[in-house]
């Protein structure tokens, strides 16, 4: 029996592979069994022209079904992706095809198994697992497995083993051989399937009872993202967390949720987190995610994103002082020094990313200052200025946000005095 194998993400459908055509082909089938009556549903491409979806369902023992008023297929208009069937024969197998009509043409066609029985059993790959179902057979029946293989058979209404091995465990001496109990060991994925009692042991006998076995492994590590690498403080940021689980048989989906770790505030919604309004004080923020599915089973935790998010440069402090420390000034609007004496300036800078800094007057233009980081403090040392230079200076901050900020100073620079006295009187 051909097994299916899928990747399963948020709410998560059937991904089956189809032929690339250029024409709108349906994608995601999903299918729900209810009693004897199977919805199916399925997405259509948007915005390319699709008309209707044509519809087929296959009994692989009877052949093609007719669907609507002696056609066998039935075809669905746009914008509707879903059909009931109902009246389906339990424990049957069946093939839904759809494609979908636009004004190119019929897309390929996008085919999936599944079987009819409202009776599931889930394990994960290693686990062991009890199967158990019903029968109205009483005496000469087989038991089987999703190869065809007997796993045992019932005769003279006693069991007889079929099986050699410790794969599947069951009660030989039961009185209650309608009564199907069967313990599956140490499971794999080609263990997954349709388990079913049929009389006589004929393969084209119709199955009196059965089960489908699904095998499931936890979801996978998710995927964190974020929509923007760096955002901007005020602006919303929306992270994503991606996560597949892998089931066999194909068309028994899981719905996964998703925890995420590290915010103190946010909206989640299904597998995405959304801040609004950055801050300053989100740079640092640590966000991970986590996967549950429906079966309770937990992924591991994703890798983290560490917030960090861009702003615009603000001067909060300027500080100058002389060459031998032994002045300074901060945030004054007016510094006095004499020429030949090269101002150390420190300023303080909330910024992200690490600004510019450029020095300029209404006469000179200077090359970007060249600074030392310690902390938000920026150390910075101006250019060689004589007392002609003396004006108005303007210091910018500029890290390609906005328009920065600036700081405008007079610097009054004084000529210099071989007379020692002069040089102290004029400080």
């Amino acid at each position: 029996m051909e097994l299916i194998q899928i990747f399963l993400i948020v709410s998560v459908r059937l991904s089956c592979v189809i032929l690339a055509t250029g024409k709108p082909d349906p994608t995601d089938v999903q299918i729900d069994i209810v009693d004897n009556t199977a919805k199916i549903s399925w997405m259509i491409p948007f915005n390319q022209g699709v008309i209707y979806s044509r519809i087929y369902l296959n009994n692989s023992k009877e052949g093609d079904m007719y669907l609507d008023s002696g056609k066998k297929h039935k075809d669905i208009p746009f914008p509707v992706s879903s059909f009931e069937i109902a009246n389906l024969k339990m424990c049957s197998e069946y093939y839904v095809s759809i494609q979908s009509m636009s004004r190119s043409g019929l897309s390929e066609f996008i085919t999936q198994k599944f079987w009819m029985t409202n009776t599931t059993f889930t394990a994960a790959i290693d686990g062991n697992v009890t199967l158990s179902w019903r029968t109205s057979l009483t005496d000469f029946f087989v038991v089987m497995e999703p190869t065809g293989i007997p796993i045992y058979v019932v005769h003279g209404e006693s069991i007889i083993s079929n099986i050699v091995g410790t794969k599947f465990k069951y009660d030989v001496m039961t009185l209650d051989v309608s009564t199907i109990n069967i313990i599956v060991m140490s499971v794999m994925k080609t263990d997954a399937g349709l388990y079913q009692s049929i009389e006589d042991g004929y393969r084209d006998m119709e199955a009196n009872g059965c089960c489908v076995l699904v095998v499931t492994t936890k979801p996978m590590t998710p995927v964190l993202t974020i929509d923007h690498e760096h955002p901007f403080v005020n602006n919303n940021i929306t992270f994503t967390c991606n996560s597949t689980v892998q089931r066999w048989p194909g068309y028994i989906h899981s719905k996964l949720s998703f925890q995420y770790f590290g915010n103190p505030r946010g909206y989640i919604n299904n597998n995405t987190l959304i801040l609004n309004k950055l801050t300053k004080s989100d740079k640092g923020m640590n966000i991970s995610c986590q996967a549950t599915d429906d079966l309770g089973k937990v992924s591991n935790m994703s890798e983290s994103i560490i917030l960090d998010p861009y702003y615009s440069p603000k001067i909060i402090e300027l500080s100058l002082r002389d060459k031998n420390e032994t002045y300074e000034w901060s945030n004054a609007t007016i510094y006095s020094f004499i020429e030949d004496v090269n101002l150390k300036i420190k300023l303080s800078i909330e910024s992200n990313p690490d600004p510019q800094l450029v020095l300029s007057s209404s006469l000179m233009k200077f090359p970007p200052l060249r600074y030392t980081k310690r902390g938000i403090e920026f150390l910075s040392e101006l250019p060689s200025l004589t007392c002609e230079d003396s004006g108005n200076f303007t210091i910018q901050a500029f890290n390609g946000i906005k328009y920065g900020d600036t700081r405008t100073v007079n610097l009054m620079i004084y000529c210099k005095y071989n007379d020692r006295r002069i040089y102290q009187d004029i400080l």
